[in-house]
């Protein structure tokens, strides 16, 4: 059988209403995938189930993320661990964007022939110097 948003959310809502997931025991993909298989016969991937989930959040389903893994959020006080992981996650990706801009124009001012044939120890005598 093929995963649908549906089951999933259905699989979500189940677990949830037995205490199996929840915002304090969130579940990671590789075994909500096992789970999905175990409960319904959904072979999945981790992209797909990814891509499901982003098709529910984006539809206002509250699901969450974070490091530990995903849960359905039915109260508010439940939404906050996962705003404070994306927030933490926006913050890094901030920093590695202004890096790589930092990086850019360190580039457009190089000579060129230094990386016609990139080495190892090319790449960090030009970046550490």
């Amino acid at each position: 059988m093929k995963l649908t948003a549906d089951i999933l959310l259905d699989v979500l809502i189940t677990a949830r209403s037995r205490g199996t997931i929840t915002s304090k025991k969130p579940i990671k993909s590789k075994n909500l995938i096992v789970a999905l298989k175990e409960l319904r016969g959904v072979v999945t991937t981790g992209r797909e189930l990814r891509l499901t989930i982003n098709a529910l959040i984006t539809r206002g389903m509250p699901i969450c993320s974070t490091n530990k893994g995903y849960y359905l959020a039915l109260l508010f006080i439940e939404v906050n661990p996962a705003v404070n992981y994306i927030t933490s996650y926006i913050i890094e990706m901030e920093k590695r964007r202004k890096r790589l801009i930092r990086t850019a124009l360190v580039l457009e001012e190089a000579d060129s022939s230094l990386f016609e044939h990139p080495t190892i120890e090319k790449l960090h005598q030009f970046f550490n110097a």
